[in-house]
């Protein structure tokens, strides 16, 4: 993961060149000519055309990038709302701009300094600025000095804002805590019983799918069963006459709700005892036999309780992480479905100074980005946006 001090300043990149000047009080270079028409207005600050056309090539930029150098066609921009994305990234960079003027926030000439050798070392030549590389710079992207002053000012108070906000975000402990959590892993052995798909399994005598098929009452059923058949099957559908004892064996299975509820009732009590007692070779004999799914001594994490798709109550499943409980069934019975988990051993999570720095960036990271969106909708509220109507 990046340093997070580079993220927050990666948010501006399109404008964050121009404080070069300030920095380094360079002299004897003259700017380029900029339109100065906006293209929207935030509160009493502008986004100028410049800006936005900046910013715009930049995400194209991107786009080509990622896609072996291949530019988007007009029709794919307009289809992915480029422009217009754009734009709202730059409104909302604009309202946090707004926030820290508020707040009071200032930028000094150390600051931007000290950020330029961290953040663009291919400015420093040996330790030192270097004005040709600047200039070049500028020079191709059409930059003019005094405007770009003015924009560092401005991006390097949002920057200054943001690093606060993280640094502040999270702990070391809070960190290593998150860390742990996502980390440690269970040994879990776990079932899950589709109570329906069992009807499978209830016994149906010959004589009654013999005598259900004889009774000219059930014609009309039949019919309709083997269309739904013909509808599933398809041109693999075989002729009535072959199909109609199996058509009417899972028919008449449907409708024993009596025997399917007492089925599903012993099996689960017998699943119960073969998962306490740590039955593995049993447990696979019966799962292949009455069609449940088995899932031996896969791991889980205690803050995504579930294994291969089988879902358990988060709070059942933290108790049992938290007091190494091995013995304790965890059940999730519904009408539908029945899960039944146990936890066979636990794994400890100790994390290196590497892996712990990275949770502490990426915790800090992701509180940034939560506050940030949250006094965005805060300025949202006083700050009237004007967009224009036509993006280039």
């Amino acid at each position: 993961m990046k340093d997070l001090k580079s993220k927050f300043a990666g948010m501006f990149i399109s404008l964050f060149l121009g404080a070069i000047i300030i920095s380094f009080v360079l002299t004897g270079f003259t700017g380029f000519s900029l339109d100065s028409n906006k293209v929207a207005t935030v509160g009493d600050t502008e986004v100028s055309r410049d800006e936005y056309r900046r910013a715009l090539g930049a995400r194209l930029n991107q786009f080509a990038q990622a896609r072996q150098g291949k530019s988007l066609t007009e029709k794919e921009i307009r289809t992915f709302g480029v422009r217009e994305r754009v734009l709202d990234q730059l409104i909302n960079q604009k309202l946090m701009l707004n926030y820290a003027n508020e707040l009071g926030f200032d930028a000094g000439k150390k600051d931007i300094k000290s950020a330029m050798k961290e953040i663009y070392p291919f400015f420093f030549n040996n330790g030192q600025f270097d004005v040709t590389r600047y200039k070049g710079a500028l020079e191709s992207n059409r930059l003019s000095p005094a405007e770009f002053e003015e924009d560092l000012i401005d991006q390097t108070k949002v920057i200054t804002l943001n690093k606060l906000i993280g640094a502040t975000a999270s702990s070391k402990a809070f960190a290593e805590d998150m860390f742990k959590l996502k980390n440690e892993m269970a040994k879990v052995l776990a079932v899950s019983i589709d109570k329906e798909a069992m009807t499978q399994n209830i016994a149906i005598a010959k004589k009654e799918i013999t005598d259900f098929i004889k009774d000219s009452k059930n014609k009309a059923t039949i019919d309709s069963l083997y269309k739904s058949y013909q509808a599933e099957k398809m041109d693999q559908a075989k002729e009535l006459t072959k199909v109609q004892n199996e058509l009417v064996k899972k028919h008449l299975q449907r409708t024993k709700r009596a025997e399917l509820a007492e089925f599903n009732k012993k099996l689960a009590a017998d699943v119960k005892e073969l998962v306490s007692k740590n039955k593995i070779s049993q447990l696979t004999k019966l799962s292949k036999k009455y069609g449940f799914k088995f899932v031996n001594k896969k791991e889980m994490s205690v803050i995504n309780p579930s294994v291969e798709g089988i879902q358990f109550p988060q709070d059942d499943v933290t108790t049992a992480f938290n007091k190494k409980d091995f013995k304790t069934l965890i059940t999730q019975d519904n009408p539908a479905q029945m899960n039944i988990l146990r936890l066979v051993s636990i794994k400890k999570a100790n994390p290196t100074k590497e892996e712990l720095q990275k949770e502490v960036e990426f915790s800090q990271y992701r509180t940034m980005n939560t506050i940030n969106a949250e006094i965005v909708k805060l300025q949202k509220s006083k700050d009237k946006i004007v967009k224009s109507a036509v993006l280039q």
